[in-house]
C-alpha cells in the first residue's frame, strides 16, 4: 500500500520525498556495510553506562544513542568513501591530484 501510495498518492509521495528520507535512502549501502561496526562500537559504550536500567529503559536508551550515532557515522563514511566514486571522472581527478604532488 505504501508503494502504491507513493506512486499514485499525494501524502505518501510527499512523505517519501522528504529530504532526510531521500538522503538516508542514498546512504543505504553505506549503512548496510557499516551498521554492524557502529552498533558494536557504540553498543559497548551504552552497555557500560545504562546496563543497570530496567529492560525497557535500556532498549529506549540504546535506540536514542545507536540510531542517530549509526546515521552520523555512516553519513561521514558516505561522504569520505562512497560519494567521491559516484562521479564518472573520478579516476582523472585522482590522477590530477597525484600529479600535482
Amino acid at each position: 500500500m505504501l508503494f502504491v501510495g507513493t506512486m499514485r498518492g499525494i501524502w505518501a509521495n510527499r512523505i517519501m520525498r522528504l529530504r532526510p528520507l531521500v538522503l538516508i535512502g542514498g546512504m543505504c549501502y553505506t549503512i548496510y556495510l557499516y551498521h554492524q561496526f557502529t552498533y558494536h562500537f557504540l553498543g559497548h559504550w551504552t552497555v557500560l553506562r545504562w546496563s543497570n536500567l530496567p529492560y525497557g529503559g535500556f532498549i529506549a536508551m540504546q535506540g536514542l544513542v545507536l540510531l542517530p550515532g549509526c546515521v552520523a557515522i555512516c553519513a561521514a563514511l558516505f561522504v569520505l568513501f562512497e560519494k567521491p566514486f559516484m562521479y564518472p571522472d573520478w579516476p582523472a581527478k585522482v590522477r590530477g591530484i597525484l600529479r600535482r604532488r
